[in-house]
């Protein structure tokens, strides 16, 4: 106890979306609000059910493949630059009989990225290096390179935005999970390849543009990470 070691880590399970994985200390935690969109079935996000997806900075694929759950006619990538969460993701696909549909790439973000996607989920580091100093000593078990990134935590969810409407269909949409430092980015993202925001959201409740609904989102009160989701849509 005085480790202050994740309960997730200790039990090597945990649960996500209605399922539970394995997971240890080569992957976060899963604690993402995509899960309330994974069991709502991307309910008004996506103008059909998508056929390919991308789980991006996938850590140990608990999106991924709970979405592949969720949506049993789609194939899933699962891609991530690090060895030993792609290693976690593997065995997460072996525990749920989804080999046939669900593969790993290694992939520094889109580097290793072949194809188009009708749905891209992110969940990347967003961390800022201070933000980190200050969080409980239950997060210093987790990998580093899941959670901080640099320029406040703007660099690599600002390189996700940068490229994903390269690798998005038409109609495609981006769901992007990102940090406290989202009031910076509605002026970043107008720059990229998208018709505008569909909608973001954050804490208890949502914030949906106009002609656009959305499931509430509950964020757990334990999780001390601020984090908001940012859903965008690549004009068809």
């Amino acid at each position: 106890m005085d480790e202050r070691t994740p309960l997730a880590y200790l039990l090597r399970e945990a649960w996500f979306a209605g399922h539970c994985f394995y997971v240890d200390e080569r992957v976060l935690v899963p604690r993402s609000p995509i899960a309330e969109l994974i069991t709502g079935g991307f309910d008004t996000l996506v103008a059909r059910p998508p056929a390919r997806i991308l789980d991006l900075c996938c850590g140990g694929g608990c999106i991924g493949i709970a979405t592949a759950l969720a949506l049993p006619q789609a194939e899933v990538v699962l891609a991530d630059l690090s060895e030993q969460a792609l290693a976690v993701a593997a065995e997460n696909i072996t525990r749920f009989a989804l080999a046939d549909r669900v593969t790993c790439t290694q992939s520094d973000l889109f580097a290793a990225i072949e194809g188009r996607f009708d749905l891209i989920l992110c969940n990347p580091p967003y961390v800022s290096d201070a933000e980190y100093r200050d969080l409980p000593a239950e997060y210093r078990h987790e990998p580093v390179m899941g959670l901080v990134s640099a320029d406040d935590g703007l660099a690599i969810p600002l390189q996700v935005l940068a490229q994903a409407a390269h690798h998005l269909a038409p109609d495609g949409v981006l769901v992007l999970e990102t940090g406290y430092t989202w009031p910076t980015w509605p002026m970043p993202a107008r720059r990229c390849h998208f018709c505008g925001w569909i909608s973001s959201m954050a804490g208890k409740g949502s914030a949906p543009c106009p002609g656009h609904s959305w499931p509430p989102i509950f964020r757990p009160e334990s999780c001390l990470l601020q984090s908001r989701l940012f859903c965008l849509n690549k004009p068809g």
